[in-house]
């Protein structure tokens, strides 16, 4: 018979899912890697999308080489956590598990959101089953709480006998916060005034011992707070997903808490990443103005510690006699950034770009438009500016007189804005793939640069790079 033992939650929730809920999902093709998870599953096993599930951050990790699914951020960060533990007789800091999948075995579903009711309150869930058990995490939990893995022998034995699973009390003056019985070995379980007594029991032949015991680093509290999920101030926020410059704002921030793996990203949209880290050290990071987002998970409260500077103008470049025109020679910081280029290149084993008048002046065109408008896109917003012939960078590129060869010709455009200095702009593209690949791009030998500033557009502080393989001969 299926196992319609629950999930997570409490015992006689009739609306959460169940293991058989999962049982027409085995073979679901895996999340993309660094996707936000926002499948919601229901009891039935029906799976839909709910984009509002991203507000909790939670996002697809690498995609396992043997059952092929996708292993949620959250999951992996506590399968990797590290933590106090005895090796020989000494205490050392090292990995908790001496396998990431030492108690859990590899997933066997995907990750996905439901509804369950704990304590009797609903709560939004992320679970994901594994060979062993499953895990899921309730991010409105305090951090020591909120990956946790379901009672699978309790459950097992629900099944096989038919019984329903003993409801746990809450002592009095406690706050249910746990959706399952918790993988900490140490510190009682927060919801639970009794322990069931099985059926039958066993005595094993043998006891596996080993040199690592997984030991928490910290123990939970008896009566957690609830929260109310991602909260913010002015110089501090939670974990969740934020909009720069409204609910958070650019500057430097550090962490309190990285002992479960703090994950962190930089996003330039809700699927672009610009730069992430996921480590167990306290982070300090520096989130830009041109960021739209920024997302982390198991990093406790972010605090600002260096508001980011305001950025003075940078003065537009100012063309030189004999040259096209329009910004033909590169000003100091258009000259920074064309070096970096080369540095980059350079680490790849790659020739260095040389520069080219032509491509400047249609990098410059791009980046003014862009500012002076309040755009930002690589096509130019219409109407079209008297003379562009088209809408494409490769339209500008020829309108501004740079000759592409006739044949096997190669072109490419890097784009940013909000940056304000190249090393800011540079390290930015370089953190994204598709722009990296441009800069190192083997087929490449020219390069333009144009920088525009308008302090009063929202897209202001705008940087355009135009690659292309043509002879436009020596820059400025």
């Amino acid at each position: 018979t299926p196992a319609n033992v629950n999930v997570a939650g409490d015992p006689d929730d009739t609306s959460g899912p169940t293991y058989a809920s999962f049982g027409s999902l085995l073979d679901a093709q895996p999340a993309a890697s660094g996707s936000f998870l926002t499948r919601r599953l229901t009891r039935d096993g029906s799976v839909t999308d709910d984009a509002t599930l991203a507000r909790w951050g939670a996002t697809a990790g690498s995609i396992d080489e043997v059952t092929h699914h996708a292993i949620a951020d959250p999951f992996w960060a506590f399968m990797t956590a590290k933590g106090l533990i005895i090796a020989e007789g000494v205490a050392v800091t090292a990995p908790l598990f001496e396998s990431p999948y030492y108690a859990t075995g590899r997933p066997i579903s995907e990750a996905y959101w439901a509804t369950v009711r704990v304590g009797g309150t609903p709560r939004d869930v992320l679970m994901q089953c594994f060979e062993r058990r499953c895990l899921t995490w309730t991010p409105e939990n305090p951090p020591d709480w909120r990956v946790e893995a379901g009672n699978v022998g309790l459950h097992y034995l629900a099944w096989q006998t038919e019984q329903d699973p003993p409801i746990h009390q809450t002592p009095t003056g406690a706050t249910t916060t746990a959706t399952a019985t918790s993988l900490s070995t140490s510190g009682p379980n927060p919801t639970a005034t009794k322990t069931p007594t099985p059926i039958k029991t066993s005595t094993p032949t043998k006891t596996p011992t080993s040199t690592k015991t997984p030991t928490p680093t910290k123990t939970p509290t008896l009566a957690p707070t609830a929260t109310t999920g991602p909260q913010h101030g002015t110089d501090w926020f939670t974990d969740g997903l934020w909009n720069v410059g409204e609910d958070v704002s650019a500057g430097t921030w550090r962490n309190s808490d990285s002992s479960a793996g703090c994950h962190w990203q930089r996003l330039s949209s809700l699927s672009a990443v610009i730069v992430e880290s996921l480590s167990h050290e306290i982070q300090t990071v520096t989130i830009e103005p041109g960021d739209a987002y920024f997302r982390s998970t198991t990093c406790g409260t972010w605090t600002l510690i260096a508001a980011y500077p305001t950025p003075t103008p940078i003065p537009p470049a100012t063309a030189t006699p004999g040259g096209s025109g329009e910004a033909a020679c590169l000003n100091a910081a258009e000259a920074e950034v064309l070096r970096l280029l080369n540095v980059e290149r350079q680490k790849a084993g790659l020739s260095a770009l040389t520069n080219s008048r032509a491509l400047n002046v249609a990098s410059y065109r791009h980046s003014l438009d862009m500012t002076t408008r309040d755009y930002f896109d690589h096509n130019t917003l219409a109407p079209l500016p008297a003379g562009q012939s088209g809408p494409s960078f490769v339209d500008r590129v020829r309108d501004a007189g740079y000759s592409l060869p006739a044949s096997g010709w190669a072109a490419g455009e890097n784009i940013a804005w909000g940056h304000a200095t190249a090393q800011a702009v540079v390290s930015a593209w370089m953190a994204s793939q598709g722009h990296k690949d441009n800069i190192l791009n083997p087929l490449f030998t020219q390069v333009g640069i144009g920088f525009a500033s308008n302090p009063d557009a929202y897209y202001w502080n705008v940087w355009t790079t135009d690659f292309a393989n043509g002879n436009d001969g020596p820059g400025c």
